[in-house]
């Protein structure tokens, strides 16, 4: 959850909005003299105070960016966590790893295991596919090859979960990747989330009645985007060679 110690009213609210249960701590590390170097590296997230802005929405904009700047300074550890099985200790470790200190100005932000992963998928797709997206195939991602033990409910609650945002992705393609790439509490992102509602209902199992916060919905979603735009990568780096 983030937090501003300067704010303790603020802090209260925003970790409501980012975890419901303890998962992944990130601190911030103590500001250090600039070294003069010319080397790019992802600036280190402020938590938002802007007035008007809802503690989800502030919440939001933060974990998006921890994730893209977790991406950039660890990448390695990122490219481990795709292929790692989820219900794998491992991949809990990897995300622990990624909560880079780096990655925050000051404070700290706290949140589930599952939030941090939407947002390092998030960070993932950007870094990618921001400039290019390849056309994606038409036949939905096996997601039970992403867990060890299908028979574990935490495995598959993952798969059906995946499973889910992997339909809205082949639904509503080209509004999943504004969503992706807009910036949180922006027209374009308000406009992708209009277009993609519509389509959440069809792609819940029958029977089901589920209510996803906006920051769930984006981790979900940038999985499934990932998934689908590295297969389809793959497969035509396999028939050019």
């Amino acid at each position: 959850m983030p937090s501003r110690r300067s704010k303790s009213a603020r802090r209260l609210g925003v970790a409501g909005a980012l975890a419901a249960i303890p998962g992944v701590l990130a601190a911030a590390a103590p500001r250090e003299a600039e070294t003069g170097t010319r080397i790019p590296t992802p600036k280190p997230v402020t938590i938002p105070d802007r007035t008007g802005l809802s503690d989800a929405d502030r919440a939001r904009i933060a974990l998006v960016a921890f994730g893209e700047c977790a991406v950039a300074r660890s990448p390695k550890l990122a490219r481990q966590l795709v292929t790692t099985h989820a219900d794998d200790p491992a991949a809990e470790k990897l995300l622990v790893s990624m909560a880079t200190p780096d990655c925050l100005r000051e404070g700290e932000m706290r949140m589930s295991s599952m939030l941090m992963r939407g947002a390092v998928f998030v960070g993932l797709y950007r870094s990618a596919y921001g400039r290019a997206q390849p056309a994606l195939p038409a036949d939905p991602t096996n997601f039970q090859d992403e867990v060890g033990n299908v028979a574990e409910v935490a495995a598959r609650q993952h798969i059906i979960l995946r499973e889910f945002g992997d339909c809205v992705v082949r639904a509503a393609p080209e509004q999943s990747r504004a969503l992706l790439l807009a910036a949180p509490t922006g027209k374009a992102e308000q406009s992708a989330f209009g277009a993609i509602i519509p389509k959440l209902g069809p792609c819940l199992v029958e029977g089901n009645n589920v209510t996803f916060s906006k920051i769930t919905l984006t981790g979900v979603i940038g999985e499934a985007l990932f998934r689908l735009a590295s297969r389809s990568s793959a497969a035509s780096a396999r028939s050019a060679g």
